[in-house]
């Protein structure tokens, strides 16, 4: 034994260094060190509410323990199966079972706090996909600041009135996401995409424009979705014949031809500029006519109404322009052909209506000048403005008046009562086509989107 023991002088130096730590104790005290510092951090994890901490070292020390409190009936039995000769070159299983234990618990406790072991503790409750499933969204995006601002005001209020009073469908809340385009084109291009990014949009009320239109329609023919315009009335949006370019059906429909996406509730200008046309002529015998045509984000609108004005006009077209930013100089650079003129056609929206009414009263004061232009005029800034006995006609809706209309009257009753101002009959056609998308949703939305 002796003779072996001589060959293995590697083996005999570790028992002698192992049998002198286990004389001093330094292991088992080593280990009691160890237990009582993740103990406390345990405590202090608890204590303190950090779970992943408590967690991890729960996860450490109920382990450790159940292999100590097993481990001197379990190990020494385990010993006997290795052969007498490998057996005499183990150190005392106390010893390498501790040892063991101390090196698990220095790297457990390295990864606790370089790695930060993950919780087992759930995550906290998110919403459920049942309570999303309950929201549609109803999209809007009209001016509520810029040079249509008047005009959009209105709008929203009626859709609010509508917003109230259907508040859920078959169990789904009904969520309205007011936008305001700014009276932009870029305004509106963005507020409809983040609307389509949106999957509990289910439609879009809007725009107010013509020509914000123009460049929101290919959006929603990509991105199918449903854009109810309450208000929009050029030809070219939903009829293609004499269509400019940047209006045709390639342009709106880019990626579904044969889709329609895009809906109104105003008569063309097809319609309305002839029939207004015929009606200042015939009725009221105007005989010579200027037009002032809009631009910018009134240019698709302001050329389909004055292009069927004039075409429609049986009198003289004495002047057709552009309205310019500097109104007043425009007015006083033709002042001569306008004194000769028994009425004044403006075909667009906004602060300039009034500018050009103005330029009007100071520059041909003595000569009495009547002014035609869209309904969208009866806004409060323009009602607000205009003070004169001269006569003013306005074109709104193609057939009788919506507040003379039986379901006018009583939408009208409710407008008036929670909002003062002029009675606009884009807020009925918002409010119209807010139930339409209710009435959608009702029908169809709720049995096909199975997925909200």
């Amino acid at each position: 034994m002796k003779k072996n023991m001589s060959k293995l002088p590697l083996r005999n130096k570790l028992q002698e260094d192992y049998q002198e730590l286990r004389q001093n104790k330094i292991i088992p005290w080593l280990v009691f060190v160890v237990f009582s510092i993740i103990i406390v951090l345990g405590i202090f994890g608890i204590v303190s509410k950090r779970e992943e901490l408590a967690n991890s070292i729960g996860l450490i020390i109920l382990p450790a323990f159940g292999i100590i409190l097993s481990a001197p009936k379990i190990f020494p039995n385990l010993l006997k199966i290795f052969p007498s000769a490998f057996r005499r070159i183990l150190l005392s299983w106390r010893d390498v079972l501790n040892i063991i234990i101390l090196i698990l618990l220095v790297v457990s406790l390295l990864l606790q706090f370089s790695f930060k072991l993950p919780s087992i503790t759930p995550p906290s409750p998110t919403p459920t996909q049942a309570a999303i499933k309950k929201i549609i969204k109803i999209g809007v995006t009209i001016p509520e600041t810029g040079d249509n601002r008047h005009d959009g005001k209105p709008m929203k209020y009626a859709i609010e009135l509508a917003a109230d009073k259907k508040k859920t469908i078959k169990d789904y809340e009904i969520e309205f996401v007011f936008l305001d385009d700014k009276s932009k084109e870029s305004e509106g291009v963005k507020n409809v995409q983040q609307l389509i990014e949106d999957p509990q949009v289910a439609a879009i009320i809007g725009p107010f424009t013509s020509s914000i239109a123009l460049k929101e329609i290919p959006l929603t023919n990509k991105d199918p979705i449903a854009l109810i315009s309450p208000s929009t009335t050029a030809d070219c949006l939903t009829i293609e014949e004499n269509a400019p370019e940047e209006c045709k059906r390639s342009t709106l429909r880019p990626v579904n031809p044969e889709q329609v996406t895009f809906f109104r509730l105003s008569a063309p200008e097809s319609i309305r500029g002839k029939r207004f046309a015929e009606y200042l002529y015939n009725t009221h015998s105007y005989r010579n006519v200027a037009i002032f045509r809009g631009v910018g984000s009134n240019s698709i609108f302001g050329d389909s109404f004055a292009d069927n004005f004039s075409n429609a006009w049986k009198g003289q077209v004495l002047l057709d322009l552009p309205i310019e930013e500097q109104v007043y100089k425009l007015y006083e650079r033709n002042k001569t052909a306008l004194e000769k003129v028994d009425i004044i056609f403006f075909a667009g929206t906004g602060a300039k209506a009034i500018a050009l009414y103005n330029s009007k009263q100071k520059l041909t004061p003595d000569k009495k000048i009547a002014f035609a232009g869209a309904g969208s005029l009866m806004n409060s800034g323009f009602v607000d403005e205009i003070k004169t006995e001269e006569p003013i006609f306005l074109a709104s809706a193609v057939g009788d008046p919506i507040e003379k209309r039986e379901k006018g009257i009583a939408f009208f009753a409710r407008y008036k009562a929670q909002h003062d101002g002029p009675k606009l009959p884009h807020s009925a056609a918002s409010y119209d086509a807010a139930g339409i998308i209710f009435d959608a949703i009702e029908e169809g939305v709720i049995k096909y989107w199975k997925w909200i």
